[in-house]
């Protein structure tokens, strides 16, 4: 049983002047950042560092200052992991709908350890859980996506979801379950009461007046649940 709550502030930057500026707010009060990367294929627009659309650029994480989670939304998650891990991610999380195969899936998440990033497997609301019953051993993050589109920030919570994380906690006991998408404090206790231990929160951190404020007050509220 996981007994602690994690609240990773997270960003969609279209270009590497908009993430640098991200992390100089988020390095005050986070130890991490969660970088959405669209490939304006497998979801969304593009972002950086896919621009134009599929064309991937080389970068660097570790000028940011803080520790760079990265989410693969995009067509071919292996080549770009592998990427992100040598530009120093601390966690690389690829989506399970991806993946050609199971076989390709575990190659990846074995790559991008090997690399020294912990690893996760995320999921679409729409997927059956089961399909990542395969992969869950190699995973250090369960990442459930609790709205209907990614991509974009400020989409609704899916209250479907709620069910789904018990599902995944009473399935997976021993995994971090991860949420992504509409968390903020009027759902974050129920999210934690369902089994969820970390969140992933733009808008409600990013898009407020006093992002630290918001990250502390989401924190507290998650602490709390766990009582």
């Amino acid at each position: 049983m996981i007994d602690s709550i994690e609240v990773v502030p997270t960003v969609v930057p279209k270009d590497a002047a908009e993430f640098a500026a991200a992390a100089d707010i988020v390095r005050k009060f986070s130890r991490s950042i969660h970088l959405d990367i669209d490939d304006g294929v497998f979801a969304g627009a593009p972002t950086w560092p896919y621009l134009p659309s599929g064309d991937f650029k080389p970068f660097d994480l570790r000028a940011a200052g803080v520790s760079v989670e990265a989410h693969l939304m995009v067509k071919d998650p292996r080549e770009a992991g592998d990427a992100l891990a040598s530009a120093g991610a601390s966690l690389i999380v690829g989506h399970i709908e991806a993946f050609g195969s199971i076989g390709e899936a575990r190659d990846a998440l074995e790559s991008w350890r090997d690399s020294g990033a912990s690893v996760g497997i995320a999921i679409l609301m729409n997927t059956p859980l089961e399909s990542i019953a395969p992969v869950v051993d190699l995973c250090d993050v369960v990442q459930l996506m609790t709205i209907d589109v990614i991509g974009a920030q400020g989409a609704p919570f899916d209250q479907r979801a709620n069910a789904r994380i018990g599902q995944a906690h009473a399935t997976y006991p021993r995994s971090c379950i991860a949420v992504d998408g509409g968390v903020s404090a009027k759902n974050i206790g129920d999210l934690v009461r369902f089994g969820a231990r970390k969140f992933l929160v733009g808008s409600a951190i990013m898009k407020e007046p006093d992002p630290l404020h918001a990250y502390e007050k989401l924190l507290a509220i998650g602490k709390a649940s766990l009582v």
